[in-house]
Protein backbone atom coordinates (compact mmCIF):
# COMPACT_ATOMS: atom_id res chain seq x y z
CA UNK A 1 0.00 0.00 0.00
CA UNK A 2 2.75 2.38 0.81
CA UNK A 3 4.52 1.54 -2.36
CA UNK A 4 1.37 2.15 -4.44
CA UNK A 5 0.85 5.43 -2.70
CA UNK A 6 4.37 6.32 -3.53
CA UNK A 7 4.00 5.49 -7.23
CA UNK A 8 0.59 7.04 -7.69
CA UNK A 9 1.61 10.61 -7.20
CA UNK A 10 4.55 10.04 -9.40
CA UNK A 11 2.34 8.75 -12.18
CA UNK A 12 -0.10 11.60 -11.70
CA UNK A 13 2.65 14.17 -11.81
CA UNK A 14 4.01 12.69 -15.05
CA UNK A 15 0.56 12.78 -16.67
CA UNK A 16 -0.07 16.37 -15.64
CA UNK A 17 3.32 17.38 -16.93
CA UNK A 18 2.54 15.82 -20.33
CA UNK A 19 -0.75 17.70 -20.59
CA UNK A 20 0.88 20.93 -19.55
CA UNK A 21 3.69 20.36 -22.12
CA UNK A 22 1.17 19.81 -24.93
CA UNK A 23 -0.79 22.95 -23.98
CA UNK A 24 2.32 25.09 -23.80
CA UNK A 25 3.53 23.77 -27.15
CA UNK A 26 0.19 24.55 -28.83
CA UNK A 27 0.11 28.04 -27.42
CA UNK A 28 3.66 28.72 -28.61
CA UNK A 29 2.77 27.51 -32.09
CA UNK A 30 -0.33 29.66 -32.14
CA UNK A 31 1.67 32.66 -30.95
CA UNK A 32 4.32 32.06 -33.62
CA UNK A 33 1.61 31.70 -36.26
CA UNK A 34 -0.03 34.90 -35.04
CA UNK A 35 3.26 36.75 -35.17
CA UNK A 36 3.84 35.46 -38.69
CA UNK A 37 0.37 36.54 -39.77
CA UNK A 38 0.81 39.94 -38.12
CA UNK A 39 4.16 40.46 -39.83
CA UNK A 40 2.66 39.50 -43.19
CA UNK A 41 -0.27 41.83 -42.61
CA UNK A 42 2.02 44.70 -41.64
CA UNK A 43 4.13 44.03 -44.72
CA UNK A 44 1.00 44.04 -46.88
CA UNK A 45 -0.23 47.26 -45.27
CA UNK A 46 3.06 48.98 -46.10
CA UNK A 47 2.88 47.71 -49.66
CA UNK A 48 -0.69 48.94 -50.05
CA UNK A 49 0.21 52.41 -48.73
CA UNK A 50 3.11 52.72 -51.17
CA UNK A 51 0.99 51.36 -54.01
CA UNK A 52 -1.83 53.81 -53.32
CA UNK A 53 0.55 56.76 -53.44
CA UNK A 54 1.65 56.23 -57.06
CA UNK A 55 -0.21 56.96 -60.28
CA UNK A 56 2.06 54.96 -62.55
CA UNK A 57 0.52 51.67 -63.70
CA UNK A 58 3.79 49.85 -64.23
CA UNK A 59 5.07 50.99 -60.85
CA UNK A 60 1.88 49.68 -59.18
CA UNK A 61 2.34 46.29 -60.83
CA UNK A 62 6.04 46.25 -59.95
CA UNK A 63 5.24 46.92 -56.29
CA UNK A 64 2.56 44.20 -56.25
CA UNK A 65 4.70 41.54 -57.93
CA UNK A 66 7.68 42.35 -55.72
CA UNK A 67 5.56 41.87 -52.58
CA UNK A 68 4.02 38.53 -53.55
CA UNK A 69 6.90 36.27 -52.34
CA UNK A 70 6.92 37.87 -48.87
CA UNK A 71 3.16 38.28 -48.53
CA UNK A 72 1.99 35.01 -50.02
CA UNK A 73 5.09 32.85 -50.23
CA UNK A 74 4.43 32.40 -53.96
CA UNK A 75 6.00 33.20 -57.27
CA UNK A 76 4.45 35.30 -60.03
CA UNK A 77 3.56 33.46 -63.22
CA UNK A 78 2.28 36.48 -65.13
CA UNK A 79 0.11 39.58 -65.26
CA UNK A 80 -2.77 39.52 -67.72
CA UNK A 81 -4.16 43.02 -68.11
CA UNK A 82 -6.57 44.46 -70.66
CA UNK A 83 -6.34 41.37 -72.86
CA UNK A 84 -2.55 41.22 -73.00
CA UNK A 85 0.45 40.14 -70.95
CA UNK A 86 2.42 42.80 -69.11
CA UNK A 87 6.17 42.85 -68.74
CA UNK A 88 7.12 44.23 -65.34
CA UNK A 89 10.61 43.71 -63.93
CA UNK A 90 11.43 40.03 -64.12
CA UNK A 91 7.82 39.12 -64.89
CA UNK A 92 7.26 38.58 -68.61
CA UNK A 93 4.90 36.77 -70.94
CA UNK A 94 4.54 33.14 -69.74
CA UNK A 95 5.82 30.38 -71.98
CA UNK A 96 2.39 28.73 -71.78
CA UNK A 97 0.52 31.97 -72.37
CA UNK A 98 -2.08 30.49 -74.74
CA UNK A 99 -2.94 27.72 -72.29
CA UNK A 100 -3.29 30.21 -69.44
CA UNK A 101 -5.45 32.52 -71.57
CA UNK A 102 -7.83 29.64 -72.26
CA UNK A 103 -8.07 28.89 -68.53
CA UNK A 104 -8.64 32.54 -67.67
CA UNK A 105 -11.48 32.71 -70.19
CA UNK A 106 -13.33 30.03 -68.27
CA UNK A 107 -13.09 31.83 -64.91
CA UNK A 108 -15.63 34.20 -63.44
CA UNK A 109 -14.92 37.58 -61.84
CA UNK A 110 -13.70 35.99 -58.62
CA UNK A 111 -10.78 34.22 -60.30
CA UNK A 112 -9.91 30.63 -59.55
CA UNK A 113 -7.49 27.74 -59.70
CA UNK A 114 -5.12 27.21 -62.60
CA UNK A 115 -2.93 24.44 -63.91
CA UNK A 116 0.63 25.68 -64.40
CA UNK A 117 3.26 23.10 -65.31
CA UNK A 118 4.54 21.12 -62.29
CA UNK A 119 3.32 23.65 -59.71
CA UNK A 120 1.41 22.06 -56.85
CA UNK A 121 -0.87 25.06 -56.62
CA UNK A 122 -1.69 28.00 -58.91
CA UNK A 123 -4.31 30.70 -58.74
CA UNK A 124 -5.58 33.65 -60.78
CA UNK A 125 -6.42 36.60 -58.56
CA UNK A 126 -8.61 39.23 -60.25
CA UNK A 127 -7.31 42.78 -60.52
CA UNK A 128 -10.71 44.22 -59.75
CA UNK A 129 -11.58 47.77 -60.76
CA UNK A 130 -14.62 49.78 -59.75
CA UNK A 131 -17.09 47.90 -61.93
CA UNK A 132 -15.20 45.18 -63.76
CA UNK A 133 -12.14 43.00 -63.73
CA UNK A 134 -9.26 44.72 -65.51
CA UNK A 135 -7.09 41.62 -65.49
CA UNK A 136 -5.57 38.85 -63.37
CA UNK A 137 -2.51 38.34 -61.26
CA UNK A 138 -1.29 34.76 -61.73
CA UNK A 139 0.70 33.11 -58.92
CA UNK A 140 1.90 29.60 -58.17
CA UNK A 141 3.61 27.60 -55.46
CA UNK A 142 4.95 24.11 -54.88
CA UNK A 143 2.22 23.59 -52.30
CA UNK A 144 -0.95 25.36 -51.40
CA UNK A 145 -0.24 28.40 -49.15
CA UNK A 146 -1.88 28.79 -45.77
CA UNK A 147 -5.35 30.28 -45.78
CA UNK A 148 -4.22 33.57 -44.30
CA UNK A 149 -1.61 33.94 -47.05
CA UNK A 150 -4.23 33.27 -49.71
CA UNK A 151 -6.41 35.92 -48.10
CA UNK A 152 -3.56 38.43 -48.17
CA UNK A 153 -2.84 37.60 -51.82
CA UNK A 154 -6.48 38.30 -52.64
CA UNK A 155 -6.36 41.62 -50.81
CA UNK A 156 -3.13 42.55 -52.57
CA UNK A 157 -4.59 41.79 -56.01
CA UNK A 158 -7.82 43.63 -55.22
CA UNK A 159 -6.03 46.77 -54.01
CA UNK A 160 -3.66 46.63 -56.98
CA UNK A 161 -6.74 46.67 -59.23
CA UNK A 162 -8.15 49.66 -57.35
CA UNK A 163 -4.80 51.45 -57.61
CA UNK A 164 -4.73 50.78 -61.35
CA UNK A 165 -8.20 52.26 -61.74
CA UNK A 166 -7.17 55.33 -59.73
CA UNK A 167 -4.03 55.70 -61.80
CA UNK A 168 -6.07 55.59 -65.00
CA UNK A 169 -8.53 58.13 -63.62
CA UNK A 170 -5.64 60.43 -62.73
CA UNK A 171 -4.14 59.94 -66.18
CA UNK A 172 -7.51 60.68 -67.77
CA UNK A 173 -7.90 63.79 -65.65
CA UNK A 174 -4.38 64.91 -66.51
CA UNK A 175 -5.04 64.28 -70.19
CA UNK A 176 -8.31 66.19 -69.92
CA UNK A 177 -6.62 69.08 -68.13
CA UNK A 178 -3.78 69.00 -70.64
CA UNK A 179 -6.29 68.96 -73.48
CA UNK A 180 -8.23 71.84 -71.96
CA UNK A 181 -5.01 73.77 -71.43
CA UNK A 182 -3.99 73.05 -75.01
CA UNK A 183 -7.36 74.27 -76.26
CA UNK A 184 -7.09 77.33 -74.02
CA UNK A 185 -3.58 77.99 -75.34
CA UNK A 186 -4.81 77.58 -78.90
CA UNK A 187 -7.68 79.97 -78.21
CA UNK A 188 -5.30 82.48 -76.66
CA UNK A 189 -2.97 82.12 -79.63
CA UNK A 190 -5.89 82.53 -82.03
CA UNK A 191 -7.16 85.57 -80.15
CA UNK A 192 -3.67 87.05 -80.08
CA UNK A 193 -3.25 86.39 -83.80
CA UNK A 194 -6.66 87.96 -84.43
CA UNK A 195 -5.79 90.98 -82.32
CA UNK A 196 -2.49 91.33 -84.16
CA UNK A 197 -4.26 90.96 -87.50
CA UNK A 198 -6.83 93.58 -86.51
CA UNK A 199 -4.08 95.88 -85.27
CA UNK A 200 -2.15 95.36 -88.50
CA UNK A 201 -5.34 95.97 -90.48
CA UNK A 202 -5.93 99.16 -88.52
CA UNK A 203 -2.35 100.26 -89.15
CA UNK A 204 -2.66 99.39 -92.84
CA UNK A 205 -5.97 101.21 -93.06
CA UNK A 206 -4.49 104.24 -91.35
CA UNK A 207 -1.46 104.09 -93.66
CA UNK A 208 -3.70 103.85 -96.73
CA UNK A 209 -5.82 106.73 -95.50
CA UNK A 210 -2.69 108.76 -94.75
CA UNK A 211 -1.34 107.99 -98.23
CA UNK A 212 -4.64 109.01 -99.79
CA UNK A 213 -4.65 112.25 -97.82
CA UNK A 214 -1.11 113.01 -99.01
CA UNK A 215 -2.08 112.18 -102.57
CA UNK A 216 -5.16 114.40 -102.41
CA UNK A 217 -3.23 117.37 -101.05
CA UNK A 218 -0.42 117.12 -103.58
CA UNK A 219 -2.85 116.49 -106.45
CA UNK A 220 -4.80 119.58 -105.43
CA UNK A 221 -1.59 121.61 -105.45
CA UNK A 222 -0.59 120.28 -108.87
CA UNK A 223 -4.04 120.77 -110.41
CA UNK A 224 -4.23 124.31 -109.00
CA UNK A 225 -1.18 125.22 -111.05
CA UNK A 226 0.99 126.08 -108.05
CA UNK A 227 3.92 124.48 -109.79
CA UNK A 228 7.11 123.23 -108.21
CA UNK A 229 7.05 125.88 -105.47
CA UNK A 230 3.62 124.70 -104.38
CA UNK A 231 4.69 121.02 -104.43
CA UNK A 232 7.83 121.77 -102.40
CA UNK A 233 5.89 123.83 -99.87
CA UNK A 234 3.19 121.13 -99.48
CA UNK A 235 5.78 118.36 -99.08
CA UNK A 236 7.58 120.42 -96.41
CA UNK A 237 4.30 120.86 -94.52
CA UNK A 238 3.62 117.12 -94.70
CA UNK A 239 7.06 115.92 -93.56
CA UNK A 240 8.60 118.77 -91.58
CA UNK A 241 11.80 118.29 -93.58
CA UNK A 242 13.23 120.88 -95.95
CA UNK A 243 12.49 120.15 -99.60
CA UNK A 244 14.48 120.98 -102.72
CA UNK A 245 13.63 120.46 -106.41
CA UNK A 246 16.26 120.48 -109.13
CA UNK A 247 16.02 120.51 -112.90
CA UNK A 248 17.70 117.75 -114.98
CA UNK A 249 21.01 119.65 -114.85
CA UNK A 250 21.15 120.05 -111.07
CA UNK A 251 19.97 123.66 -110.90
CA UNK A 252 17.74 124.53 -107.95
CA UNK A 253 14.20 125.34 -109.12
CA UNK A 254 12.30 125.26 -105.79
CA UNK A 255 13.05 125.15 -102.07
CA UNK A 256 10.78 124.95 -99.01
CA UNK A 257 11.84 124.96 -95.38
CA UNK A 258 14.90 126.22 -93.53
CA UNK A 259 18.58 125.86 -94.40
CA UNK A 260 18.62 126.88 -98.04
CA UNK A 261 22.28 127.03 -99.02
CA UNK A 262 23.66 130.16 -100.65
CA UNK A 263 25.06 129.66 -103.15
CA UNK A 264 23.42 126.37 -104.09
CA UNK A 265 26.10 123.68 -104.66
CA UNK A 266 26.18 121.51 -107.74
CA UNK A 267 27.82 118.04 -107.76
CA UNK A 268 30.11 116.89 -110.50
CA UNK A 269 28.34 115.69 -113.66
CA UNK A 270 29.74 112.15 -113.19
CA UNK A 271 28.53 111.86 -109.60
CA UNK A 272 25.12 113.33 -110.50
CA UNK A 273 24.71 110.89 -113.38
CA UNK A 274 25.56 107.98 -111.07
CA UNK A 275 23.05 109.18 -108.45
CA UNK A 276 20.29 109.63 -111.03
CA UNK A 277 20.93 106.17 -112.52
CA UNK A 278 20.76 104.59 -109.07
CA UNK A 279 17.47 106.36 -108.29
CA UNK A 280 15.96 105.46 -111.66
CA UNK A 281 16.93 101.80 -111.27
CA UNK A 282 15.45 101.69 -107.74
CA UNK A 283 12.13 103.21 -108.89
CA UNK A 284 11.67 104.44 -105.33
CA UNK A 285 13.31 107.02 -103.06
CA UNK A 286 17.00 106.36 -102.39
CA UNK A 287 19.42 107.99 -99.98
CA UNK A 288 22.12 110.30 -101.28
CA UNK A 289 24.22 111.39 -98.30
CA UNK A 290 22.02 113.75 -96.27
CA UNK A 291 19.17 113.67 -98.79
CA UNK A 292 16.36 111.26 -99.64
CA UNK A 293 15.74 111.70 -103.36
CA UNK A 294 13.23 110.66 -106.01
CA UNK A 295 13.52 111.15 -109.76
CA UNK A 296 10.39 111.97 -111.77
CA UNK A 297 10.78 110.24 -115.14
CA UNK A 298 7.93 110.08 -117.64
CA UNK A 299 9.22 107.57 -120.18
CA UNK A 300 12.90 108.11 -120.91
CA UNK A 301 13.01 111.80 -119.98
CA UNK A 302 14.27 112.77 -116.50
CA UNK A 303 12.50 115.90 -115.25
CA UNK A 304 14.92 116.47 -112.40
CA UNK A 305 15.24 115.58 -108.74
CA UNK A 306 12.93 116.13 -105.77
CA UNK A 307 14.51 115.50 -102.36
CA UNK A 308 13.97 115.70 -98.60
CA UNK A 309 16.88 117.21 -96.69
CA UNK A 310 17.43 114.64 -93.94
CA UNK A 311 20.87 114.97 -92.30
CA UNK A 312 19.74 113.05 -89.17
CA UNK A 313 18.25 110.19 -91.21
CA UNK A 314 14.92 110.54 -89.44
CA UNK A 315 12.76 109.97 -92.51
CA UNK A 316 10.54 106.91 -92.15
CA UNK A 317 7.82 105.21 -94.17
CA UNK A 318 5.47 108.19 -93.95
CA UNK A 319 8.10 110.56 -95.33
CA UNK A 320 9.00 108.12 -98.11
CA UNK A 321 5.35 107.82 -99.10
CA UNK A 322 4.98 111.60 -99.16
CA UNK A 323 8.10 111.92 -101.34
CA UNK A 324 6.80 109.30 -103.78
CA UNK A 325 3.47 111.13 -104.07
CA UNK A 326 5.31 114.43 -104.51
CA UNK A 327 7.34 113.12 -107.44
CA UNK A 328 4.13 111.78 -109.02
CA UNK A 329 2.47 115.13 -108.36
CA UNK A 330 5.38 116.77 -110.16
CA UNK A 331 4.62 114.57 -113.15
CA UNK A 332 0.97 115.52 -112.80
CA UNK A 333 1.83 119.20 -112.58
CA UNK A 334 3.75 118.92 -115.83
CA UNK A 335 0.79 117.17 -117.44
CA UNK A 336 -1.60 119.83 -116.12
CA UNK A 337 0.73 122.56 -117.39
CA UNK A 338 0.88 120.88 -120.78
CA UNK A 339 -2.88 120.62 -120.93
CA UNK A 340 -3.18 124.25 -119.86
CA UNK A 341 -0.74 125.34 -122.56
CA UNK A 342 -2.67 123.36 -125.13
CA UNK A 343 -5.90 124.98 -124.03
CA UNK A 344 -4.37 128.43 -124.11
CA UNK A 345 -2.99 127.75 -127.60
CA UNK A 346 -6.33 126.42 -128.76
CA UNK A 347 -8.11 129.47 -127.35
CA UNK A 348 -5.67 131.77 -129.13
CA UNK A 349 -6.23 129.96 -132.41
CA UNK A 350 -9.97 130.27 -131.96
CA UNK A 351 -9.72 133.97 -131.29
CA UNK A 352 -7.61 134.47 -134.38
CA UNK A 353 -10.08 132.55 -136.51
CA UNK A 354 -12.97 134.52 -135.05
CA UNK A 355 -11.17 137.79 -135.75
CA UNK A 356 -10.51 136.71 -139.34
CA UNK A 357 -14.21 135.94 -139.88
CA UNK A 358 -15.19 139.34 -138.56
CA UNK A 359 -12.82 141.11 -140.90
CA UNK A 360 -14.02 139.13 -143.91
CA UNK A 361 -17.60 139.78 -142.94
Amino acid sequence: MKRWQTLRPTGRVDADAGVRGFTVGTREQEAALFREQLAAFRSLLTVLMVMASTCDELEILRIATTAIPSVGGCRVEGIYLDGDWCSVGSVDRPTVAECLEAQLASLDDSGGALTVGQAGWAWAYPLTGVKQVAGHLLVSSDREPESHRQFLLGVLAQQAGVALVNARLHASERASITGERKIADQLRSANLALEQALAELARSSAAVQHSMDIHDRLTAVASAGQGQDGIARCLYELTGLAVMIEDPHGNLTAWAGPGRPEPYPKPSPARRAQTLRRAVDARSPVRDRDRLIAVPQPGREILGVIALIDPHRSAGDSERIALEHAHRAQLGARAFASVRRDRVAAAARSRRRFAGWNRSG
